[in-house]
C-alpha cells in the first residue's frame, strides 16, 4: 500500500466510524472502501479530511456525493435527495435512511476534527479550535454529539395530536 492509500483510510475510518464519532447504520466498512477505491476522487477526499481545521465547499461537496453513493445512489450528489428517493420508493418503519444534509455537516465536521487530531497525534502540542464549533456541544464540562440544529419534527407536528392506528 502506498501512503496517499494508507493516508486515505485514516480519514475513510474516522468517516465510516470509529470510537469517538458515530457510523452509517448498516453500511459497515467494506463497502465504503470499495467505493473509496473505485473513484480517486473519494481517495484524494478521505486524504485531505482532517488535513486543515477549516472544511472547504469541496471536501463537503464530495464527502456528500460519497454518502449519495454509499446509499446506493452514485448519480445523486445531494443527500436530502436521496432521503426523498429512498421514502418515496420503499418507505418502511426499518429502512435506514442516511441523515440529512444539516446532520451530514455536523458528522464531517466531527470527523475532519477528529482526523486532525489523528494526524497531528505525534506532534508535542496540538493547538486544536474548541469542540463546540466542530458538532460537538459542551455541556457541565461534558462534550456531547450535536446530532442536528434542527428540530426533530415541524412546530406543526408538536402541537398537533396524532394518533396511530397500526
Amino acid at each position: 500500500m502506498g501512503n496517499d492509500f494508507c493516508s486515505a483510510l485514516l480519514g475513510l475510518h474516522i468517516f465510516t466510524g470509529c470510537d469517538t464519532r458515530s457510523a452509517f447504520k448498516g453500511k459497515g466498512k467494506i463497502k465504503p472502501l470499495k467505493i473509496m477505491q473505485s473513484n480517486l476522487i473519494y481517495s484524494k477526499v478521505f486524504q485531505d479530511l482532517g488535513s486543515s481545521w477549516e472544511l472547504t465547499n469541496s471536501l463537503i461537496n464530495n464527502l456528500e456525493a460519497f454518502v449519495c453513493e454509499l446509499y446506493g445512489y452514485p448519480s445523486t450528489d445531494q443527500i436530502n435527495d436521496v432521503r426523498y428517493k429512498i421514502f418515496k420508493l420503499k418507505f418502511k418503519i426499518d429502512v435506514t435512511f442516511p441523515p440529512n444534509f444539516e446532520s451530514l455537516l455536523l458528522q464531517i465536521k466531527r470527523s475532519n476534527y477528529q482526523a486532525n487530531i489523528h494526524r497531528r497525534c505525534l506532534k508535542n502540542y496540538i493547538d486544536a479550535p474548541i469542540t463546540s464549533a466542530s458538532g460537538w456541544v459542551i455541556c457541565d464540562k461534558n462534550i456531547s454529539v450535536q446530532w442536528s440544529t434542527m428540530p426533530i419534527a415541524p412546530d406543526f407536528f408538536a402541537k398537533t395530536h396524532l394518533l396511530c392506528m397500526c
